[in-house]
C-alpha cells in the first residue's frame, strides 16, 4: 500500500509505536499506531478488544477518529490509523511555565467528561485516563480521548484485571480490591487530571501501590471502617490495622481554584465510589454552566462542534498564546503559594514513559515498523458513521513508604508482609 508517507515518530509505549504520516491523495495527516504484537490471522485481528471498542465509540467529537485498519498478512503486523492531533495534555503540561487559565481548564474538563459519558453510555470502561491519552488541537482547544488499548466492556461477574490504568491515576477500589471496579474508576482518573491541569504536577505520584494509597490518605484522609470492610470482601487484602487520618484536603493545595471548581474536584475524587459523581452528574455541575448553555444555543449546528465553544470564549487561545498567557489571579510559579511541606510532590512527569510505572508491563522488544507499501496490507475504511460490523468488513477484505493498614496480601509473595 503506497497511500501514506511516513513523516516521523510521535511516541512509543509498551505495546505499540505511533508514527506521523500523510495520506498522499487527500494530504490528510494521520497517526499510525503500529502494534508490536504479531497476529496470525484476520480473525484474531477482528477479535482485538481495542478495535471492537473503538468501533462502538465513533462519531463523537471527544473521541479520537478511527480511520483505517492495516494488516499485513505475510508478517502478521497490524497498524491502526487515526486522525492526527497536535499534542497530548502531558506535553502541554510539561511545556507550561505558568498556570493555565481556569476557563481553559474548565473547557478541557468538560470535554473529558463528555467523552467519558459517551464511553460509559456504550457500556465500556476506558481504564487508562491520563494526560498522555487526552489529545488536543491547539487552534481551538478541542480535546479527544484516545488510546483504547485497555478499554473493555463495563461489567464482569468474576472481576477485572487488578492492575489497570497507570498507577498515579488509579482509583482506591482498583488498588484495594480484586478487580471489583466500575465506570467510576475513570471519573477518579479524570479528577486526578483536573488537579494536574490546575497545578502542573501530579496529585498522587506513588512509587508502588502501598505508596499510592499512602499518598491518597495523606490528602483525602482514611476511609471509614465500613468502607474498608467492603474492600476486604472484594479484595486480596486483609485490613487488620488502620490509623485514622484526616488528610490535609484538596483546598490547601488549590488556594486559587474557584469554589465551584474545588467542589467539582472533590466529587470526582470521592474515596467511596458510591459518593463519586458519574460523568453525567459531573456535566450538570455549576462549574460547566457556560458550556451547557453553549451546547443548548448551538444544538442546531452540531457539525460545528469543534468551534462552538471557542468562538464564544473570550479566553480562546492559539498555539502561541497557550504557551505565553499569564493569569493574574494565579501565582506566576506553580510552586508559589504551596507549603514547603508538600514541595516534594511538586514534580513534573519524569523523562521515562508513564508505562514504566505499570506493574504488568512486558519487557520491550524492538521490532521494525510495518511496511506500509507491502502488497499484503489490508485496508479497512472505518469512517462510516453507522457501520458497526467490523467482523464482516474484515472478512470481506481478507483476500485483498508502607502504610500500616495493610498487613497481609494473599497470593502475592512478592509483596512484603508488614
Amino acid at each position: 500500500m503506497q497511500s501514506y508517507q511516513i513523516l516521523g515518530r510521535k511516541g512509543e509505549g509498551v505495546s505499540s509505536e505511533v508514527l506521523k504520516a500523510q495520506d498522499k491523495n487527500s494530504k490528510m495527516l494521520v497517526a499510525i499506531k503500529c502494534m508490536k504484537k504479531r497476529f496470525k490471522s484476520i480473525e484474531q485481528v477482528n477479535h482485538l478488544r481495542e478495535i471492537q471498542c473503538i468501533r462502538r465509540l465513533q462519531s463523537h467529537p471527544n473521541i479520537v477518529k478511527f480511520v483505517h485498519v492495516l494488516f499485513d498478512r505475510s508478517s502478521g503486523r497490524l497498524a491502526l490509523v487515526f486522525e492526527l492531533m497536535d499534542m497530548n495534555l502531558c506535553d502541554l503540561i510539561k511545556s507550561r511555565k505558568d498556570y493555565l487559565p481556569e476557563e481553559q481548564i474548565a473547557f478541557f474538563m468538560y470535554q473529558i467528561l463528555k467523552g467519558l459519558e459517551h464511553i460509559h453510555s456504550r457500556g465500556l470502561l476506558h481504564r487508562d485516563v491520563k494526560p498522555e491519552n487526552l489529545l488536543i488541537n491547539l487552534e481551538d482547544n478541542t480535546l479527544k480521548i484516545g488510546d483504547f488499548g485497555s478499554a473493555r466492556i463495563g461489567h464482569s461477574d468474576s472481576g477485572f484485571t487488578e492492575y489497570i490504568s497507570t498507577r498515579w491515576y488509579r482509583a482506591p477500589e482498583c488498588l484495594l480490591t480484586n478487580g471489583c471496579y466500575k465506570a467510576k474508576m475513570d471519573i477518579w482518573s479524570a479528577g486526578c487530571v483536573f488537579f494536574e491541569l490546575c497545578t502542573l504536577y501530579p496529585l498522587f505520584p506513588g512509587t508502588n501501590e502501598f505508596d499510592q494509597i499512602h499518598r491518597i490518605h495523606n490528602i483525602l484522609g482514611t476511609p471509614s471502617p465500613e468502607l474498608l470492610r467492603a474492600f476486604e470482601v472484594h479484595g486480596e487484602h486483609e485490613v487488620v490495622e488502620f490509623t485514622p487520618k484526616e488528610g490535609i484536603g484538596l483546598a490547601k493545595l488549590l488556594p486559587n481554584l474557584s469554589a465551584n471548581g474545588l467542589d467539582l474536584m472533590t466529587k470526582l475524587l470521592a474515596y467511596d465510589e458510591r459518593e463519586r459523581f458519574t460523568a453525567k452528574e459531573a456535566l450538570k455541575h455549576p462549574y460547566f454552566k457556560k458550556f451547557r448553555e453553549l451546547d443548548l444555543t448551538q444544538s442546531s449546528g452540531r457539525h460545528k462542534h469543534r468551534h462552538r465553544y471557542s468562538k464564544h470564549n473570550a479566553m480562546e487561545l492559539n498555539a502561541k498564546s497557550m504557551r505565553d498567557v499569564l493569569v493574574k489571579e494565579l501565582p506566576t510559579s506553580p510552586a508559589e503559594g504551596l507549603s514547603t511541606k508538600f514541595m516534594r510532590t511538586s514534580i513534573r512527569h519524569p523523562n521515562v514513559p508513564q508505562e514504566s510505572h505499570r506493574d504488568n508491563q512486558l519487557p520491550y522488544i524492538e521490532t521494525p515498523a510495518p511496511n506500509l507499501n507491502s502488497p499484503n496490507i489490508v485496508s479497512v475504511n472505518c469512517s462510516r458513521r453507522h457501520s458497526q460490523n467490523l467482523s464482516l468488513k474484515l472478512h470481506e477484505l481478507t483476500n485483498v513508604s508502607n502504610p500500616s493498614f495493610i498487613t497481609k496480601k494473599k497470593n502475592r509473595s512478592s509483596l512484603p508482609k508488614i
